[in-house]
């Protein structure tokens, strides 16, 4: 008979009477000390694996303000080029509609001074 506080006990299929163990026997302290173990590094494993969750959330949240960062930038600058195509669009537009206008005021101070020109040309 095997006793109770044995462990990894294996009965060879071909003789039943041969047992194999690791060891043979096991004190009781000693299975004590090995279940103590296992409970602490499981309890081991779950604060790691809590502490590895919190760093994932805030490395996520980290991520997230920094892709927002970005984002306001490209906006800013996305928003920045669109008031300087404003600005070029309505300077034009004040250009094209003042531009005949300038024309015509210039050619009248060409003609004006053409013919100043002349009539001190008589003068002289």
């Amino acid at each position: 008979r095997v006793p109770s506080y044995t462990a990894d006990v294996k009965k060879d299929p071909k003789n039943p009477k041969k047992l194999k163990t690791v060891t043979r026997y096991k004190i009781e302290s000693q299975l004590q000390w090995e279940n103590f173990m296992a409970a602490f590094q499981y309890a081991l494993h779950i604060r790691l694996a809590e502490k590895r969750a919190l760093y994932q959330y805030f490395l996520e949240i980290a991520r997230k303000q920094g892709d927002k960062k970005k984002g306001e930038e490209r906006e800013m600058k996305k928003n920045l080029q669109t008031v300087k195509d404003k600005v070029k669009t309505s300077y034009f537009k004040f250009m094209d509609k003042y531009r005949q206008k300038l024309y015509k005021v210039w050619r009248k101070a060409e003609k004006t001074k053409k013919d100043f020109d002349e009539e001190m040309k008589k003068y002289l």
